[in-house]
């Protein structure tokens, strides 16, 4: 099967084009960036938050934020939590931001990927102010397989691709849909858009570009901390464990999912570090009808992203028709990692669930399997 990328012109890579960037214009009191998801957020955010003061001379305040022992982080997220859950309060949170900048006499820098979304709540808090909204935009085919990953890693999602793009359709969570929401919200003018392509993920391509994009030459002094891969979507055999663990654990068990998430993902961050660098492409298997939504929805969204750029991301997905996983290829990656730590209670919850009356044979199957996986 053909890659759903032939549908759209194909571009030079990102790394090619930065000459070409674009970048954020006139003299904004307000940078927001929003993502989207999955377009090397966590890599952006590190860096800012280490670099704060070389931010502040080049006259942008980032806010400080926590960042978690993998480098992920929900940057500036309170505001947006402040706005669907009731408190804190996120004009204040926003307000005393801005304030602290024009204090530094810079603009204010804000990050979070929970602002992707969310951009007519935003509006309000930013009506009075001259802003500027940056996003980098991953092609869609690949924006669809790292959202079933991350539905997979951190929402415990428990079924496969073909589901998930179905339960896409109902929710109308289009790419392009969202895109024509923002033209009308804040208006084109506003929208900084860049494409993402996962070879800029490393740490110094993926901040070198950003800065390019707020007008800042760096140094290459400034790039002396590690190349490697920050939050990248979980290997194909990680990522099929983790669906099935998704079966048992218990989502309120946070100590226990940390530990699991933290295991998968600092592995495959290490596999992609090499798979980034060597500049291969990731292997999807996919069945004929989720190509075809695909392929649908891949245009769809070329010809509505024509109205914020010039060129299209590339995709770097190849599908290919077959089983995603096989059972000989998990199997050894799970014992190539070390879980000892969670075993104990994985072969409890296997146990408990098993006892559940009237399973679907697909789920006793999977636990058949878990069960195997992790031994005595």
């Amino acid at each position: 099967m053909i890659s759903p990328a032939v549908l759209v012109k194909q571009y030079m890579s990102f790394r090619n084009q930065r000459k070409n960037l674009m970048r954020v214009r006139g003299n904004p009191e307000v940078v927001l960036h929003v993502g989207q998801p999955k377009t090397g957020t966590s890599v952006i955010q590190r860096f800012c938050v280490g670099n704060r003061r070389f931010l502040e001379r080049h006259g942008y305040f980032y806010p400080p934020h926590p960042i978690d022992k993998n480098g992920v982080s929900a940057g500036h997220g309170a505001i947006y939590r402040g706005l669907h859950k009731g408190a804190p309060d996120p004009r204040e949170i926003f307000l005393n931001h801005l304030k602290e900048a024009k204090s530094h006499n810079c603009k204010l820098l804000l990050s979070s990927e929970l602002f992707w979304n969310t951009l007519d709540t935003l509006v309000p808090l930013l009506r009075d102010f001259d802003f500027a909204i940056v996003a980098l935009f991953r092609h869609p085919t690949d924006r669809t397989v790292s959202s079933y990953n991350q539905a997979v890693k951190r929402s415990f999602y428990t079924k496969n691709f073909q589901s998930f793009l179905s339960y896409l359709e109902t929710q109308g969570l289009n790419q392009h849909i969202l895109l024509e929401n923002w033209i009308n919200t804040v208006g084109a003018e506003r929208i900084i858009a860049n494409p993402y392509q996962k070879s800029l993920l490393l740490q110094t391509g993926m901040a070198a570009a950003f800065l390019n994009i707020l007008n800042i030459r760096p140094p290459a002094s400034l790039f002396k901390h590690r190349s490697d891969v920050l939050n990248s979507s979980y290997l194909p055999e990680y990522l099929e464990l983790k669906r099935m663990l998704n079966l048992i654990l218990d989502k309120n068990d946070k100590g226990t999912n940390l530990k699991i998430d933290w295991i998968l993902q600092k592995a495959s961050d290490r596999y992609n570090t090499c798979h980034v660098k060597n500049q291969e492409k990731q292997i999807f298997k996919i069945d004929a009808d989720s190509y075809r939504k695909l392929d649908a929805e891949s245009t769809a969204f070329a010809a509505q992203l024509s109205r914020l750029m010039t060129r299209m991301p590339e995709s770097e997905v190849v599908f290919e028709q077959g089983e995603q996983v096989q059972t000989t290829n998990l199997a050894q990656r799970v014992q190539a990692l070390d879980f000892s730590e969670v075993t104990p209670l994985i072969r409890q919850r296997i146990a408990l669930a098993q006892n559940r009356s009237h399973l679907p044979p697909d789920e006793r199957a999977q636990l058949i399997l878990l069960d195997k996986l992790f031994p005595e």
